[in-house]
């Protein structure tokens, strides 16, 4: 009995398994003699929008100052549909809710730039009479 717990640890700690999988999987070896290996689905999804669309948003950003959401939409529209740039053909579809999606699947770094003047500057310095 106490070494069984310690091989079950033992096999918990190497294989990365939790204790139930464990046990599991040891019930299953002794029942019918082998394991099964199991063909595992690593992601079921494939993926929509690439890095060079997520750049391409965030370019969109910095050339028309970070507009809507529904702008940013038109925008990707128009650049495929009328001006016929091909780069722009899987982000003319996007949904205003999906703009936001990719962009956190790939962060960029800032580069977003204010021109809005700094409120604390216009405020007179307060001073004791």
């Amino acid at each position: 009995k106490v070494d069984k717990g310690v091989l079950l640890g033992f096999l918990q700690k190497v294989s990365g398994y939790s204790r139930i999988q464990i046990k599991r999987l040891v019930r299953q070896s002794m029942q019918t003699g082998t394991l099964k290996r199991r063909q595992r689905t690593v992601n079921g999804f494939t993926r929509i929008y690439t890095r060079e669309d997520v750049q391409r948003l965030a370019h969109m950003d910095e050339l028309h100052g970070t507009l809507s959401g529904p702008a940013t939409k038109k925008l990707c529209e128009r650049a495929y549909t009328v001006f016929g740039q091909a780069a722009y053909q899987r982000l003319a579809g996007i949904s205003v809710g999906h703009l936001y999606n990719p962009a956190a699947r790939h962060p960029l770094p800032c580069r977003a730039t204010s021109l809005r003047e700094d409120p604390s500057l216009r405020l007179p310095h307060r001073r004791t009479p």
